[in-house]
């Protein structure tokens, strides 16, 4: 039986790639390298929607997942992206002057970005935090800041919200339209409410052909017509859609429509072709075994040379991208990464060591392979500093 589309209900859909026996987490921290290979047993099967361009994991399972104090997918150790994230909260706090607002966070991790949109006391902004893997206190700043380890949902509709902000949390749900319907019942029909979301562009992965950025936890995947039909779905009016961070992610901005519920209808076809997606898919897919294969040769050819490799990123790319080219470890020696709560754990599937790159480069590395060319300016600066010897590699 054909399954329909998570978003638009369509039941065209088409088969994007399959995956057995990955990972079915990525950023959880594991201190055992025996029980980090046990972390295998998710399949990846991502279909297309051919009306909406949404894609998702048909065979992804929640019940494999729990976002628990274990999960850390924090990236600010990283000075670009520090810089990233302050121009995110200017453009939200400065460019929609938020003032005396309650700004409501759903999947706020640690709570560092809620704490820069509400830290500024002459502003009068007061922040709620939602996530089950937030290991602080529950309030700080004399109150202005609080925190519930748990899941937003209907039952915190009582918490009256003027913004509610949410990044990289619906690729993480199987059913985004969900999702929106459950904050649209929480608002209510508050007008001048703002919401503010991030998540991957599915065009750039492809686009790009980074097939390490294809997993387990992300099992929804946006363009922009795809990300509208949600918003529609759910009663909410899309303001403005950005492509950020070099156009990994989308950036949507959004607000109310009082008008009543509506199926997405008022979307425009001309929005959105098929067509177009499918070749980029279509390019994609007849690529990707190759590349798996010229990566996997290549590293295996510098190993021969007695040239030791190692992975910069220890998130869900370098995980990714550590389980396709060398599942039994014996060609990559370790990975490197700059979360310090990271580091001397491993990596789900494979069971590579974190390292820092002081320790990597007492190990003998030689080369290292970066997971996301954003940051190479920054490590490179990073080596250099340390007067350590490690060539990096983009791309081959």
């Amino acid at each position: 039986m054909e399954q329909k589309c998570p978003v638009c209900g369509a039941e065209q859909n088409y088969s994007l790639l399959t995956r057995d026996e990955i990972p079915v987490f990525q950023n959880i921290v594991i201190s055992e390298q025996a029980r980090a290979t046990q972390f295998k047993g998710g399949k990846l099967s991502l279909f297309a929607c051919e009306k909406c361009g949404f894609v998702y994991n048909r065979d992804f399972n929640a019940k494999k997942i729990i976002y628990d104090q274990a999960y850390d997918n924090c990236q600010l150790h990283s000075t670009y992206f520090n810089n990233y994230v302050d121009g995110l909260v200017h453009r939200i706090i400065e460019d929609y002057k938020i003032r005396n607002s309650r700004i409501i966070e759903i999947g706020c991790g640690q709570g560092e970005f809620l704490k820069r949109l509400v830290e500024n006391k002459a502003y009068g902004n007061c922040g709620f935090g939602f996530d089950p893997s937030y290991r602080g206190e529950d309030t700080i700043l004399d109150g202005q800041l609080v925190f519930q380890k748990d899941y937003y949902s209907e039952k915190y509709a009582n918490i009256d919200a003027d913004v509610i902000v949410c990044r990289h949390v619906i690729e993480h749900t199987s059913d985004p339209v969900a999702l929106l319907r459950t904050i649209r019942k929480a608002v209510r029909n508050k007008e001048g409410v703002l919401l503010f979301f991030e998540t991957p562009c599915v065009n750039w992965i492809l686009d790009n052909q980074v097939f390490w950025d294809f997993f387990y936890e992300h099992c929804s995947y946006f363009n922009e017509n795809s990300i509208r039909t949600v918003f529609s779905s759910a009663d909410f009016i899309i303001q403005k859609i950005n492509h950020i961070f070099e156009r990994q992610y989308l950036w949507v901005e959004a607000t109310l429509s009082l008008n009543g519920l509506n199926d997405g209808s008022n979307i425009s076809p001309s929005q959105f072709s098929w067509m177009e997606f499918k070749e980029g898919i279509d390019n994609y897919v007849s690529n990707e075994n190759k590349m798996v294969a010229n990566w996997r040769s290549y590293i295996s050819m510098l190993h021969k040379k007695k040239h030791k490799i190692a992975i910069w990123g220890a998130g869900a790319k370098g995980v990714t991208f550590a389980n396709l080219i060398d599942p039994n470890r014996n060609i990559i020696e370790c990975v490197i990464d700059i979360n310090p709560n990271k580091q001397g754990n491993y990596i789900p599937g494979t069971g590579h060591l974190i390292t820092d790159v002081e320790t990597a480069a007492q190990k003998g590395i030689t080369h290292a392979i970066l997971m996301n060319p954003n940051y190479i300016s920054e490590i490179q600066e990073l080596i250099t500093q340390k007067n350590i010897h490690i060539q990096l590699i983009e791309k081959i």
